[in-house]
């Protein structure tokens, strides 16, 4: 039941772009202006800007609130975590006697993926049952090859007497229960981040163009615990049953970014920048879990048992477009504009025993996924000698090409403020993203669909230092 698909290659490509203290308040659009944290993950030709040496450090509180709507019944659960959001230092070093003014070096670390989340589905007198799944799993197989053959499902169901034997010439089976229907519910909890840590050079010409280059090594920790459960009326021999599922992932993966930013006029800046796929290497760890429990009182438990699996993602590359209009002393309009294929997602297996080839979750893959647009825009106001206010809004297009997800965009939306004087900074975010999904408990062919409208606030606080 935990098999690595097209929803991990997703998962692991489908990255937010991290937002340093300054930029958190104008939902991140930074990528033309540079000379912030920000250049390291937007368009690294900003690092090339830096005027002064800076130390950065930001903390962030995220709360993420989902309401689930199935079979008309609404459900809503909620998980906050804080963290580390994002730390980096820049070095600058003179060039004398030449066009180029000075050589930028830094490191920076941020978080580009939060997965902490927790999801609550319930519905009633459902007509389909997930034992249906299980016996569709199991038909064809021997009986005694039920287990062996589906440890993680239907042997299982088979081992805790949810589906029975049917038709030995023909090894079938049929569900014990679940003919007058279910109340069915579904607990997910979800913890963990991808994180990134740049190492990034830059540098100017004639103080008009800026470019510069990073090197990103990313990390991933991904746990799920899932807890499916049925109950079923008087008339089934079979009280209730729940079926646990526990996935835990880790890895690491690589890439690189070029960008470049041009000074047009004294308030015209345009910018672009390339990122390259990201390779990352992932290992799953998983187990499964059925209990049972009969009107007679009886109780019988089955586990799976514990396995894990090694496997690579190349994700999307990334094409970004950056401008920025400089109001003098007043403040700055700036827009960003990204491109991603998700189509372009590719699975492929590592290990020297393992020679599964991915070719059907890659071609899933380039069938439901496709390339997508992305818009951010924001505004920072000076109004004060040492203090600015920003706002923000983004758009960013589904991933899907089609069907019931096919409408799942996300929108952004971002205040801030911040105080600055000489060398110190103090700078405050705030960010709503709102988008809504739809989930399978199930089969889709057996099931609708839960309607998920998921709710994201963030809190971002930091200080920065500039030195020479």
């Amino acid at each position: 039941m935990n098999a690595q698909n097209e929803v991990d290659a997703l998962r692991y490509s489908y990255t937010e772009t991290p937002l340093s203290i300054r930029s958190a308040g104008m939902a991140g659009t930074f990528g033309a202006l540079g000379s912030d944290l920000s250049s390291f993950w937007t368009n690294p030709g900003g690092i090339g800007a830096y005027r002064r040496g800076g130390l950065e450090l930001a903390f962030g509180f995220h709360d993420t609130n989902v309401s689930s709507e199935y079979d008309e019944i609404t459900s809503e659960n909620s998980k906050a975590n804080f963290t580390i959001q994002n730390t980096g230092i820049v070095w600058k070093r003179s060039v004398k006697n030449s066009d180029f003014g000075t050589i930028n070096m830094g490191v920076a670390y941020s978080k580009i993926n939060n997965f902490h989340q927790n999801i609550s589905i319930r519905g009633e007198d459902i007509p389909s049952s997930l034992l249906d799944v299980f016996t569709a799993q199991a038909n064809g197989t021997a009986y005694d090859d039920v287990y062996n053959s589906f440890p993680f499902g239907a042997g299982l169901a088979w081992d805790t007497y949810l589906i029975d034997p049917l038709d030995s010439n023909a090894n079938s089976y049929v569900a014990v229960a679940g003919k007058y229907g279910s109340d069915q519910s579904k607990l997910i909890k979800r913890k963990g981040a991808m994180a990134e840590t740049v190492f990034g050079i830059g540098s100017s010409y004639l103080d008009i163009l800026y470019f510069g280059a990073s090197i990103g090594f990313q990390s991933v920790r991904f746990e799920e615990s899932s807890t499916y459960l049925e109950k079923y009326s008087a008339e089934d021999v079979v009280d209730s049953f729940n079926f646990e599922e526990k996935l835990n992932t880790t890895g690491t993966g690589i890439n690189i970014k070029f960008g470049v930013l041009a000074k047009v006029t004294s308030w015209l800046r345009l910018g672009a920048a390339y990122h390259s796929k990201t390779a990352i290497g992932l290992t799953d760890s998983y187990s499964s879990a059925i209990d049972s429990f009969f009107k007679d009182n009886t109780h019988y438990n089955q586990q799976s048992p514990d396995n894990s699996f090694s496997y690579s993602i190349r994700t999307p590359s990334r094409l970004m477009g950056n401008i920025a209009f400089v109001m003098g002393d007043y403040g700055v309009i700036a827009g960003d504009y990204e491109y991603i294929n998700f189509s372009s997602i590719k699975m492929s297996s590592t290990g020297l025993d393992n020679d599964y080839d991915f070719s059907i979750e890659n071609q899933t893959i380039n069938t439901i996924y496709r390339g997508t647009h992305r818009v951010r825009a924001g505004l920072e106001l000076r109004i004060a000698s040492d203090w600015r206010v920003r706002a923000g809004a983004g758009y960013r297009q589904s991933p899907f090409v089609n069907g019931v997800n096919e409408n799942s965009a996300l929108y952004s939306f971002s205040l801030g403020s911040g105080y600055r004087h000489d060398a110190l900074s103090v700078d405050l975010g705030l960010g709503y993203n709102m988008n809504t999904e739809n989930y399978y408990l199930y089969n889709s062919q057996l099931v609708d669909p839960a309607s998920l409208a998921i709710n994201k606030v963030s809190l971002t606080l930091g200080m920065g230092w500039r030195f020479d």
